[in-house]
């Protein structure tokens, strides 16, 4: 979570999607959800587990 000056905050996650087995080895697909503007820290917290979690 970062919180400019601006009062504008922006909330990153990322999740692990799927796993699967490639060439032998373990990998994983991942997803990246960024939500910001000027919704707050608590907002944009909200707002990013609302949009991961629905993947």
């Amino acid at each position: 979570m970062s919180t400019p000056t601006d009062g504008s905050a922006t909330c990153e996650i990322v999740m692990t999607y799927r796993n699967f087995t490639g060439g032998g080895r373990g990998l994983a697909e991942a997803v990246h959800v960024s939500v910001g503007g000027a919704l707050g820290e608590d907002q944009a917290r909200i707002a990013a587990n609302d949009v991961a979690t629905n993947i």
